[in-house]
Parts: C-alpha cells; structure tokens; sequence
C-alpha cells in the first residue's frame, strides 16, 4: 500500500518534541529510548527544518526532534540513540558557549553540564540526519536583551556558525518576548526562514501557514499521552 504524505496547513501543526537535558533535571537516557523505540514503532517520521525547503510533500505523520541548549551529552547520549533507530534530530546551539558550559542556568538548578565543543560539530556535521538550530550567543534570558542587544545576537550568531564552525543554517531557536519588538524580529526574519519561538505558549505560527506545537518531553511525560497528542496532530 502507498504511503500517504501529510501537508500543515492552517488546520494542522507540526508537533515538536522538545529535549532539554539528559540527566536528573531532564529526562533519563532509558526514557530517551523508551520514546525514539515508541515513535518508530508507530511509525512517526522525524524531519528537519531543511525539510521544508523541499518540493515534495512531508511524510504522513511528521515530527520534530529537537535537542535544545547544545549539551555535549546529545553527541555522547542520544546521537548513539538517534543511530540505532535511524532518526533525524535538530540541536540548538548557543554560539558564543560551544565547547564551555551552560553558564545561563542558576547554580541552585542542578550541575552544570558540558556543552558540545568543536569537534564534536565536525563529526555531527557529516551526518545528514543531524540539523543545527541557533539559539543566539549565550542563551540569555529575555529580560537580560534590549533590542540592540537581541539583534546582534540574531546576526551574529549566524555569522559565527559559518565562519568559525561552517555550519549553514536558516532555523533560529529565540525568545518569545524578544520577537514581540518589531526591530528584533524583522532581523530574525532577514536571517533566518525558519524561527521557533520560545516561550511560555505552546503553538507558535512561523513560517507562514507553519503551525507548530511544542511538547517538551521529560522524565515526567507519560509516552501514551505524548503519542496520542502528536498524533492527533
């Protein structure tokens, strides 16, 4: 029987799983696997922002892996995860920190994990199944960027990738609040084609007739909840 494909619209949404950690303040690497093995066994279909820039259509039941924060255990973690099930992820990198730490978190919110460093890009860079988003310089909180500072993050982080890692990316991983200022977000537009909004809302509209529900999926989530959601999707 032919596979069908699947087209958003209006009326649909991409669902996103979105993975922070992998750890006690994240989710655990069983559960990681628990819900990669679930998704192939009912047979989702992860995709990459790169994607969407195709002619042909996405297939039946599409979702978006998404690793944020570039923590170097997505290289050492759940690279050998997404391998084994033959998945496609996404993993956002905060430019200004790679190869340091996630120095954005308060130290009462658990250890400070390493970030993914130059190397480990190289080797993820040879995979095309692995797409880079940026998440600006350091992953500053909204409240910690003006408008200038916001824009330059957005050009400069684009500009960092390319010439100090030459990675190419046109998805953008940035905050809500920030996007809201007219300024900030016609520099994100002229950038990038593909922006995720962070923040607390869970559907976002970008690109245009582009719907996309957020999920963030921790140790806590419930798979059979989390795969009826995004099915319905």
């Amino acid at each position: 029987m032919k596979a069908s494909t699947h087209t958003i619209t209006s009326k649909k949404k991409l669902p996103v799983l979105l993975f922070h950690k992998i750890g006690p303040d994240g989710i655990s690497l069983k559960k990681l696997e628990s819900v990669l093995h679930k998704l192939n066994q009912r047979h989702f279909s992860p995709i990459l922002p790169s994607d969407f820039a195709k002619k042909s259509p996405l297939p039946a039941r599409p979702v978006l892996l998404f690793f944020a924060n570039g923590y170097r255990t997505f290289f050492t973690l759940a690279y050998p995860l997404l391998k084994k099930y033959g998945l496609k992820a996404a993993v956002g990198l905060p430019v200004g920190l790679i190869g340091k730490y996630d120095a954005w978190q308060n130290a009462e919110a658990g250890p400070w994990q390493d970030l993914l460093t130059k190397e480990d890009l190289k080797l993820l860079g040879k995979d095309k199944n692995i797409y880079f988003i940026s998440q600006g310089i350091d992953n500053a909180a909204p409240q910690r960027m003006d408008q200038a500072n916001a824009c330059w993050q957005i050009s400069e982080s684009k500009a960092r990738l390319e010439r100090m890692y030459d990675i190419k990316t046109q998805a953008l991983f940035f905050p809500k609040e920030s996007l809201q200022e007219s300024t900030v977000l016609e520099e994100a537009q002229t950038h990038y084609s593909f922006i995720i909004q962070k923040g607390k809302r869970k559907n976002f509209l970008v690109p245009a007739q582009l719907f996309l529900h957020i999920f963030p999926v921790r140790c806590s989530t419930w798979i059979w909840w989390l795969l009826f959601k995004i099915k319905q999707h």
